[in-house]
């Protein structure tokens, strides 16, 4: 009986994992025409006229990854969005820190978009 119950408990663990699945690709939420939409700005003008990473986040929510570095003296994020599951997925944008402390768009990529 306790072989039984070992299997029960890998079994409500696979299920565990296929809603954990469930969750993360519907947090993917890009398409063709949003990523399209996207405006790069000026990256020698701190991506003046460039999408504003807060209303990056505020349509498609909390990225997968998301990295700050400096270069060359500015402030740099880069926000990575991939879907969970086996499609091949993904949305990289680069932002750069403006004067004013808001970050905009310098940079998109973006792969397998429907």
């Amino acid at each position: 009986s306790s072989y039984r119950s070992y299997i029960d408990s890998s079994e409500r663990e696979e299920e565990k994992e296929k809603e954990k699945e469930k969750e993360e690709s519907t947090t993917f939420t890009w398409t063709k025409a949003e990523f399209d939409a996207l405006k790069e700005g000026d990256i020698l003008k701190r991506g003046a006229g460039g999408t504003k990473y807060d209303d990056v986040i505020r349509d498609h929510g909390k990225p997968t990854d998301e990295t700050t570095s400096t270069v060359s003296g500015s402030e740099i994020k880069t926000i990575t969005y991939l879907p969970g599951g086996s499609k091949y997925q993904a949305v990289i944008l680069t932002f750069s820190k403006n004067e004013d402390g808001s970050f905009l768009l310098t940079s998109k990529i973006g792969t397998g978009l429907e």
